[in-house]
């Protein structure tokens, strides 16, 4: 949903050609100043690749992002892009990045996990694996209570390494125990536990 409204977002921004607009975020002066210089540097990015071809030539990809059209569009008028042009192609990529939703099934168990990891403090949405809290190899069965989420990092590296254990029964009476041998505390539905 957000990658099609960042689309219509760049869409009218890039056949509106605003120029630049006052935004003003409250942030730390150290955040601040790093979003500045990101958006600088996604900005000048922008104006290297669509300075390449000549302004009056046609931009080889005619299903460009909306920032690649806006940058070249204002390059081409004015020899220079808007700050904002960065900062919509950094919403782009951020988009394309988090907000996949990859072909899947409706398998009772990630639905009913939210397709996250259900470690502590892990929201991963990515690279899901199903768990079963008894392993099939020592009799475990299928059954929903005994199936839970986990990313590979948490399932491979954790529950089947030696960095987290989890036991219990799904949804709700998950117990991890993070770390080597569980130095890192017990926890169960995000709380610690005594």
């Amino acid at each position: 949903m957000a990658k099609d409204r960042v689309a219509k977002l760049g869409d009218l921004a890039a056949s509106g050609l605003m120029s630049d607009v006052f935004l003003r975020l409250r942030l730390p002066a150290e955040t601040a100043a790093r979003l500045v210089a990101a958006v600088e540097s996604t900005r000048m990015r922008l104006v290297r690749s669509v300075d390449k071809v000549p302004w009056d030539q046609p931009w080889p990809d005619a299903e460009a992002p909306a920032s690649v059209r806006a940058a070249r569009e204002f390059f081409i008028r004015c020899r220079r892009a808007p700050a904002w042009v960065g900062l919509l192609a950094m919403l782009e990529d951020f988009v394309a990045t988090w907000d996949v939703s990859p072909e899947r099934h409706a398998d009772e168990i990630y639905c009913r996990d939210g397709w996250r990891c259900t470690a502590p403090g892990c929201t991963s949405r990515r690279n899901l694996e199903e768990h079963h809290g008894v392993y099939r190899s020592h009799g475990g069965s299928d059954d929903p209570a005994n199936r839970w989420c986990a990313c590979r990092f948490h399932h491979q590296c954790g529950e089947h390494g030696v960095l987290a254990s989890c036991k219990g029964r799904a949804p709700l009476g998950v117990v991890w125990r993070l770390g080597r041998d569980g130095m890192g505390g017990a926890f169960q539905n995000e709380r610690r536990l005594t």
